[in-house]
């Protein structure tokens, strides 16, 4: 339940949208979709999932009424029986990344995946107590700023740890 896990990626891969609840193989893609896929597939007991991308947020459909009264706007439209839900509705970005990292925050969602781009820098959730870096980052100070989303203190966990991983891929 304390798990605030955030997998980093470079792209969305929104193309891949129509494998999500399918046995459609997703041919080890790096992006949002594939992996919050891949994640949601292995069906690991009790962990709550989310994508949160510029333009795609998939949330459990359990989080609907909450997310109603944190969005204007917005409809959690089902896929499939997978039990999750992709966004659609008017709204600015900011205020779907807001209302999203506060269901983070609260342990609604336990692992968030998401673009650097996005989430990267600039985005604050000192709950964040594990990493996945899966991107193609080589810019030190980039790499340090995605790290520095675990390593912040959190003030409703002094004892936070936190633990970062760094994907190599080898063809």
């Amino acid at each position: 339940d304390k798990l605030r896990l955030l997998v980093l990626c470079d792209y969305i891969k929104k193309e891949m949208l129509p494998l999500v609840g399918t046995d459609g193989a997703l041919h080890g893609e790096l992006g949002a979709v594939p992996i919050f896929e891949r994640l949601r597939r292995m069906a690991l007991p009790g962990l709550r999932l989310g994508c949160l991308s510029g333009s795609v947020v998939l949330l459990p459909m359990d989080t609907k009424d909450k997310l109603e009264e944190l969005l204007d706007s917005c409809a959690l439209v089902p896929v499939g029986d997978t039990g999750y839900g992709r966004l659609q509705g008017k709204g600015t970005t900011s205020h779907v990344v807001a209302a999203v990292t506060q269901l983070f925050e609260q342990g609604d969602i336990h692992a968030l995946v998401g673009t650097k781009s996005l989430l990267g820098e600039g985005w604050d959730a000192p709950c964040v107590n594990t990493l996945i870096l899966a991107t193609y980052v080589g810019s030190f100070m980039l790499s340090n700023q995605m790290r520095g989303r675990t390593i912040r203190t959190d003030p409703t966990d002094p004892a936070k740890t936190g633990n970062i991983w760094h994907l190599a891929c080898v063809y």
